[in-house]
């Protein structure tokens, strides 16, 4: 009787190992998803973090000048830079403290289109109207 139990659970165990290994990949396929997606929300994060930081370097810029008044003279583009990195600092300040991974790459990428929003915006305009220009032509000269 020992025996025919013993066997019957071999037999169990033998029919249903491959579902087991199934569901050991997919937890193991999961936990690499789950990975690969929080690594895609730090990304995200200190994109969006830097860009504000980059954004927000026109409206702070006179900041370091009121603070250090009288004390040292600083040029206008020296303004531009100390605001740019002591915003780039609480921005990595502030994704220490949200728990997150600070991504330098990111956090820079973010804040350089913060900062240069106004450019990038003109040049890829510019882009589109050349583009759509030369669109119009292709399309003009095969109807004629």
């Amino acid at each position: 009787y020992r025996n025919s139990f013993f066997i019957k659970y071999v037999k169990f165990i033998h029919k249903n190992i491959y579902t087991y290994e199934r569901l050991v990949n997919l937890v193991k396929f999961s936990s690499c998803i789950y990975r690969v997606y929080t690594k895609g929300i730090a990304v995200l994060f200190n994109l969006i973090v830097g860009a504000i930081a980059g954004f927000a370097t026109r409206y702070f810029e006179n900041l370091p000048n009121t603070i250090l008044v009288g004390k040292y003279k600083m040029s206008k583009p020296e303004q531009h830079v100390l605001a740019f990195a002591i915003l780039l600092l609480g921005a990595s300040i502030l994704i220490s403290l949200g728990g997150r991974d600070g991504l330098p790459f990111a956090l820079i990428f973010g804040a350089s289109i913060g900062y240069f929003h106004k450019y990038l915006w003109d040049i890829c305009r510019d882009q589109y109207k050349t583009f759509r220009t030369d669109a119009d032509d292709d399309v003009s000269n095969e109807d004629a």
